[in-house]
């Protein structure tokens, strides 16, 4: 007998409260990126920040002699957060238009509202808005890397002298150390972390610029004095926090600019990826493995008995996200005509923040795999030992020739030892058996006591103990102010 079928519940989209599942929402502001970054972009901090421009427009003018009076200042200063107003609510479709803005900041301050952006064009606005959000996005993601370039610090200075087999092709080579591949790692984000802090010391402000950008109605409201113009354009910088404005541009920024700030997250991209795939590749040697918390009951069942590199997974794929968002702002600042085009609006309004967010998270999970990173010392050390007698072959050379034997003869009888131990492993699935297959050779006689002091793996690490530390050194004072705090 069938069981009753219940009828299917009824769709009530108003238990939504947030709407969150009735609208699609980017997955790195909706979970996956820090909240400090997602409110950075956010329409609540964008809006604020307009405010904020118009005090500080106003505070400026009145300290030129513009005839504003202290009471119209405070009274914008105490209602620059207060964006919950009817005013605000009521503006929908123009919830992004500059004016209609002016319009709702006017009605919850009525003695300030015809001084509100006085003798201001939109961009004003809009252009030092955006620059402010970049720069203030620089300051979120240039610490969360230092912090993560400072705890690979103490990874790279533990594992220095530590031998593991090199790789070229992905088949084993010269030996190197954990801590110098990790050094190696840590030398490509360090120079993104001085490329990312140069880049954010380049971004100026806007400054007070008309709609192209010749600062004329400025010049009339001040009636012709071009040295209060330019007092004033450099007041509002100094308010919004800035040393500098740029000299001269048409009705915005230096679009090509945008291309310098996501370039330079787009590189920090290139680097993590390459060195999660390394992560990944070594995971499959289970050398290096993440071990996230096993108490978590939510983790798949196969998880318990493996470790999959599933952050590192993620990194590739963000990495290839920022990598490819490179070509939009190339777009944007070739195609825009003279002045300035509209066409570059939407592009920015997606990618600028996208971006930030991206990169933003890509440190947040780059941290995760630092925080459960795991290396079998024991592995690396077996693996080791199965490729060093093929490894150095030339060194087991030398010591022959050393005792006496001729080198076209040794070489030979080397040859035909390393064949068979190949061949052992390959054809059969056997060991490494070149050691032994020497020890047992009469030819190689000779050497049979040295053989085990020529197989010692740390005697073929080169300088690179050294070079790690050198390294560190030139770094760790600098890396040292970001040792504390946590990722939010």
């Amino acid at each position: 007998m069938e069981e009753e079928l219940l009828p299917q519940a009824p769709v009530d989209p108003s238990r939504d409260v947030e709407g969150k599942f009735l609208h699609y929402q980017s997955p790195l502001s909706s979970g996956y990126s820090s909240r400090e970054m997602s409110y950075n972009f956010s329409d609540h901090n964008r809006f604020i920040t307009w405010r904020k421009l118009w005090v500080y427009l106003a505070k400026a003018q009145r300290q030129m002699g513009l005839p504003i009076r202290s009471v119209q200042i405070h009274d914008m200063e105490r209602n620059v957060e207060n964006l919950l107003n009817d005013s605000l609510k009521e503006l929908g479709p123009l919830r992004f238009d500059v004016n209609a803005h002016a319009h709702a900041f006017g009605a919850v301050c009525p003695r300030a509202a015809p001084i509100i952006n006085l003798g201001a064009a939109p961009n004003f606005i809009t252009e030092n808005t955006d620059i402010m959000l970049m720069k203030e996005a620089f300051n979120i993601i240039i610490p969360k890397l230092g912090r993560c370039l400072a705890q690979m610090t103490s990874f790279a200075d533990s594992y220095k002298d530590f031998p593991t087999l090199g790789f070229l092709h992905f088949k084993p080579s010269q030996l190197t150390t954990v801590g110098k591949r990790a050094a190696c790692w840590m030398y490509d984000l360090y120079t993104s972390l001085k490329v990312l802090d140069e880049t954010a010391s380049e971004i100026d402000f806007f400054g007070i610029k008309d709609i192209s950008g010749s600062q004329d109605n400025t010049l009339t409201l001040f009636n012709g004095n071009k040295e209060k113009v330019q007092k004033l354009e450099m007041l509002v910088t100094k308010m919004a926090g800035f040393d500098r404005c740029y000299l001269v541009c048409g009705q915005s920024y230096p679009r090509i600019v945008d291309y310098d700030c996501i370039s330079a997250l787009a590189r920090l991209g290139s680097v993590i990826s390459k060195i999660t795939l390394d992560i990944r590749l070594l995971s499959h040697l289970q050398e290096l493995e993440e071990m996230p918390d096993k108490t978590n009951t939510m983790l798949p069942r196969a998880i318990l008995y493996k470790h999959n590199p599933i952050y590192s997974e993620r990194c590739a794929s963000l990495s290839r996200y920022l990598i490819n968002l490179v070509s939009n702002p190339l777009d944007v600042a070739s195609n825009q005509w003279l002045e300035r085009t509209y066409d570059d609006s939407a592009n920015r309004s997606i990618t600028i923040p996208e971006a930030f967010l991206a990169a933003d998270t890509l440190l947040n999970t780059f941290q995760n795999i630092l925080d459960c990173l795991v290396v079998n010392l024991k592995l690396i050390d077996k693996h080791v030992n199965a490729e060093l007698p093929l490894l150095v072959s030339d060194h087991i050379l030398a010591a022959m020739v050393q005792q006496g034997s001729d080198a076209r003869d040794c070489y030979q009888h080397l040859r035909e030892v390393i064949q068979q131990a190949v061949a052992e492993i390959a054809m059969e699935g056997g060991q490494n058996s070149m050691e032994e297959r020497i020890m047992k050779n009469p030819y190689f006689a000779p050497i049979s006591e040295q053989l085990p002091s020529i197989l010692l793996a740390n005697n073929y690490i080169g300088l690179a103990a050294d070079q790690v530390t050198e390294f560190l050194d030139s770094v760790r004072h600098e890396l040292s102010v970001y040792a504390t705090g946590e990722l939010s």
